[in-house]
């Protein structure tokens, strides 16, 4: 009643809070009822991992419909309601080999008509026709067709899609299956010698009965990948009942149908085909959009090479980052990072993009190509979630070619008489994914700013710092209502403002209404101001694409996130993106401490620059959360000696330097002992013997990682201890000697 209240006379700048589903009165029913089973992939849940109640038709808002409040009326509908584990349920990262993918259910819920979906309670839900798979409704063993190594394919566009949604065939996943496949099969192997003993050998009948009873069990409804045994036993048990009319067929043999060796070989292929045609598409018509919403688009892996000034670097998103959402990028002025994040943009934006930048003047093929490079030509590689293949870009000294993953290609040719032209297939010359990337400046608009990029990605900003943002206030003057409110809801979770405030416009302003004051947005701090026009930037595609900021997904691009802000909202600013655009990917670079407030373990990698020019990716690094803001500074986030002043630190780096040596000279000796001397003078090396052991040998570990290729954290550690206990034994030698 409540939810019917709210979506019908409800205020939309507010957002109900579904919890009836929740109760653990819930929780407890679907339990047996699924035997304890993630309805999608049978795997056990609740002592194995985390227990969801999934709602198969999504409450808050569809991914696939952006103008779709979602099935709120269905929140608390037990036919809606199924157990599932986190990883079918949830946007969640998974490794396979050395790669990891993005994968999960969350809002989406595809259908083969979109102009069939039910808006309100009084729509047709029988009209529908979902091309997710309903385990309680559908036959799940008519779509999915297994092989004895764990791996599910499909021959249906239902069955495809469910796969494909799910993550069925990320790799943990699939080596359970792959275990309960060969049990079977061992066991299966142990059978059927058996057939074909004497009846009146008993100990061998006996035996026989207690392996089939076994292998019969692990195809019983509250065994785990009960559905794939059934299907890949089916075969021989349908052979062993028929020759055996005294033994009763298990009650599933029946409905199975025999899945045949064509039939696997042709689910195979065609699964295939439909991973290709999922990467097949552009985001400038309807169809492409459609598909492109069908999964999650996130950033993987990206791979430069002879861009700019980078030789070559690999950086893998997804294990790097807790859950795929964010990625700060941190290391000295001619690391790399503002590179990267370039490369990444024109790989992604497409040719015909890249060939309107050539034109306004923001790049040239030939400065994006490092200078040492001998083969004259820079490559970008970017792997994304939802794609069979790679996004690629090959930049040339008079253009670039870009590959898409199902591919196609593009071609860029500057000319030296006119504009620069492309050719090629269209997906390659558009976006594929909604790509939004800012530059450090990030100006506020003086006047009516031209129109810039296409309707789906904006990258100019990044390479043109002084082309102004959208006017916020004009662009909220003219959204209507829906819009607006939509608009509002993400800003109130930008500003941390209370679910009370409310958002307001009048005679071409907008207000903000917040305990019980009015403020118009216009005299907001200039921080706040650059913030508000990139969010409003972004929403502006956002609305556009998905309806709103909750359910938008995405690539967001910012270099130097903290830019022009207030050290309070430095620290806020990740946290408050988040809040705001939860289901967009940021990737960003900042020079600030400060900035990392709000980012998790595994969402920062530091770029750095080795002796001989390359560029490590050093990721694997701890949550910044536990460091306060001057511990950040000297950790290995920003890597400084000290926070003291800036003679201090080129002494620390002589002194290093020195130290790392493996003959020093005479005088090099005596000029350890003198930056020793002067550095102890500063209370830096240690005042009591203990002090001095432990920083003697730290100071060790650090030159010997700042000469060579850095060494890991444990690794580290280990060293030191090492080292401290061999110093503490020459010590103790050296004193025994003297006595």
């Amino acid at each position: 009643m409540q939810a019917q209240a709210f979506y019908s006379h409800g205020d939309r700048q507010k957002r109900f809070t579904f919890s009836a589903y929740r109760s653990q009165d819930v929780v407890r029913s679907l339990g047996p009822l699924f035997h304890d089973k993630c309805a999608y992939c049978e795997t056990r849940v609740g002592a194995a991992g985390p227990l969801d109640v999934e709602l198969y038709r999504p409450k808050g808002g569809v991914a696939e419909s952006p103008s779709h409040p979602g099935y709120w009326w269905l929140a608390a509908d037990w036919q809606n309601l199924l157990l599932s584990c986190a990883d079918c349920n949830r946007q969640r990262k998974h490794q396979d080999s050395d790669q990891w993918t993005v994968s999960g259910k969350a809002n989406r819920f595809p259908l083969s008509d979109e102009s069939k979906r039910a808006f309100d309670p009084h729509g047709e839900l029988d009209r529908e026709e979902p091309l997710l798979l309903n385990p309680c409704v559908d036959a799940p063993q008519d779509h999915l067709v297994f092989d004895w190594n764990g791996k599910v394919t499909s021959d249906t566009i239902r069955g495809q899609t469910t796969i494909a949604v799910l993550g069925l065939n990320r790799s943990r996943l699939v080596a359970e299956r792959a275990r309960a496949a060969r049990d079977a099969r061992l066991k299966l192997g142990l059978i059927v010698p058996l057939l074909s003993a004497q009846k009146s050998d008993i100990a061998q009948q006996d035996l026989l009965e207690q392996l089939l009873s076994d292998l019969l069990g692990m195809t019983e409804d509250s065994a785990e990948y009960a559905g794939m045994t059934r299907q890949l036993l089916q075969p021989e048990l349908s052979r062993i009942f028929g020759e055996n009319r005294s033994r009763e067929n298990p009650g599933w043999l029946a409905k199975q149908h025999i899945v045949t060796r064509d039939r696997r070989s042709h689910a195979k292929n065609s699964y295939q085909e439909f991973e290709k045609l999922q990467s097949s598409f552009s985001l400038s018509n309807k169809k492409g959009r459609e598909r492109s919403m069908s999964q999650r688009r996130d950033i993987e892996r990206i791979s430069v090479r002879n861009f700019k000034g980078i030789r070559s670097v690999d950086i893998n998103l997804v294990a790097a980052s807790s859950n795929g959402g964010w990625l700060m990028l941190l290391g000295e002025n001619s690391a790399g990072k503002s590179s990267i994040l370039q490369a990444i943009s024109l790989c992604l934006a497409g040719a015909d993009y890249f060939a309107s930048l050539i034109d306004s003047g923001a790049i040239a093929p030939d400065d994006l190509i490092n200078a040492n490079a001998r083969a004259k030509k820079a490559t970008v590689l970017v792997k994304m979630s939802g794609f069979a293949g790679v996004h690629k870009l090959t930049v040339t000294q008079d253009g670039a070619i870009f590959t898409r993953p199902s591919g196609k290609t593009a071609r860029v040719q500057t000319s030296t008489t006119g504009p620069t032209r492309t050719s090629g297939d269209d997906e390659a010359r558009q976006v594929q994914v909604v790509l939004l990337c800012y530059g450090a400046t990030r100006l506020l608009p003086k006047s009516t700013p031209p129109k810039y990029g296409q309707p789906y990605a904006r990258i100019d900003n990044l390479f043109d710092p002084f082309l102004p943002l959208l006017d916020a206030e004009a662009w909220l003057a003219k959204a209507n209502k829906s819009e607006f409110d939509e608009v509002a809801l993400a800003l109130k979770d930008l500003l941390a403002l209370d679910a009370s405030a409310m958002l307001t416009r009048r005679r071409g302003k907008v207000f903000v209404n917040a305990l019980g004051e009015r403020a118009p947005i216009k005299r907001l701090s200039d921080g706040f101001q650059s913030v508000l026009a990139m969010s409003i930037d972004i929403l502006d595609v956002a609305v556009r694409m998905w309806g709103g900021a909750r359910n938008a997904e995405g690539i967001v691009i910012l270099d130097e996130i903290g830019a022009h802000l207030h050290p309070t909202w430095k620290m806020r600013i990740v946290e408050s993106l988040r809040r705001a655009f939860p289901g967009m990917q940021f990737i960003a670079t900042t020079h600030d401490p400060l900035c990392l407030r709000g980012l998790e373990k595994g969402e920062v990698v530091v770029m750095k620059r080795a002796e001989d020019h390359r560029i490590e990716a050093i990721s694997g690094l701890p949550s910044p959360s536990d460091f306060r803001v001057d511990q950040l500074l000297t950790s290995e986030f920003f890597g400084l000696n000290s926070t003291t002043d800036p003679q201090t630190e080129e002494e620390f780096d002589n002194y290093y330097a020195l130290l790392a040596l493996p003959e020093p000279t005479r005088d090099q000796i005596e000029q350890i002992q003198a930056l020793k001397e002067k550095l102890e003078s500063k209370r830096l090396v240690g005042e009591t013997l203990r002090e001095q052991l432990m920083f003697e040998a730290i100071d060790r570990i650090i030159a010997t990682r700042n000469s060579r290729r850095r060494s890991s954290l444990p690794e580290m550690k280990q060293d030191a201890a090492a080292e401290i206990g061999r110093i503490w034994d020459e010590t103790v030698t050296s004193v025994l000697e003297g006595t």
